[in-house]
């Protein structure tokens, strides 16, 4: 898992396994075929031996040809990449809708092979807003502007989404969001990602960012848990008698009050 001094749980959690869609489909007998004594040839079964056991998401090295989409799928204890079958073909940056919410949703979704259909920098709702975001192991990866490869938490070759950014205390997140610190896909560097405004003030508990007021991190209490504080830079100083942690390549020295 994949994570700095500030807590990084809003990779998946903002995005939100179940039926992999690995059965071949029923056979439906054809009544033309069944009355010349013979029955339609039912399809070979998808290989899935053809297939890694946890799939390169940005690479997209699934070999089956059903089965041939490399996704982020819950099973049931952590998140883990699975070769499954495509159920849509939407583009990068379009609007997309999960099969489900929750857990079970997760890499279920109407997007092509090598997206993933995520909410990260879109207003929570209800309904929430996501769209589909490109695979990528660093930021090479990205060639949409203003987008770096934002790290997933998960278990094997799991990689990162290609997110739009943003700048503490700036003014481009949407209405009721704020921009907060979350971890790059080379797990050293921090980048700016809009989410919702929580009602968390400095020194309450959270689990996400999105816990925490605008301006805001989730950070580490040191004994498990996160608590909100406030972010800064060289032009917002911290208070309560704390200092800035600069988490580096953030612009203007941005960082948490710590």
């Amino acid at each position: 898992m994949k994570r700095l001094a500030f807590a990084t749980c809003v990779a998946l959690a903002a995005c939100g396994g179940g039926d992999d869609g690995s059965n071949p489909d029923r056979l439906v007998i054809n009544v033309i075929d069944a009355d010349l004594g013979g029955l339609p040839d039912a399809p070979p079964p998808p290989d899935a031996s053809l297939n890694p056991e946890e799939c390169n998401t940005t690479s997209q090295n699934c070999q089956d040809p059903v089965m041939n989409k490399c996704t982020v799928i819950f099973n049931g204890t952590t998140f883990e990449s699975e070769c499954l079958t495509p159920t849509g073909t939407l583009a990068e940056g379009d609007t997309c809708v999960r099969d489900s919410e929750g857990n079970a949703g997760v890499g279920h979704d109407p997007c092509a092979a090598g997206l993933f259909c995520s909410g990260i920098g879109l207003p929570a709702g209800p309904p929430p807003e996501r769209a589909c975001r490109k695979f990528c192991d660093s930021n090479l990866n990205c060639t949409v502007a203003m987008q770096e490869c934002l790290a997933l938490d998960g278990t094997g070759p799991l990689q990162g989404i290609c997110v739009p950014t943003c700048t503490l205390f700036g003014t481009n997140c949407q209405a009721g969001m704020s921009c907060s610190i979350s971890i790059n896909n080379n797990g050293a560097d921090g980048m700016g990602t809009c989410r919702t405004n929580g009602i968390g003030m400095s020194g309450n508990t959270c689990d996400a960012n999105t816990d925490c007021s605008a301006n805001m991190n989730c950070i580490s209490d040191g004994a498990g848990g996160g608590i909100c504080a406030a972010l800064c830079d060289a032009s917002h100083a911290c208070g309560g008698g704390t200092s800035c942690t600069a988490v580096p390549p953030l612009p203007n020295g941005g960082g948490f009050c710590q």
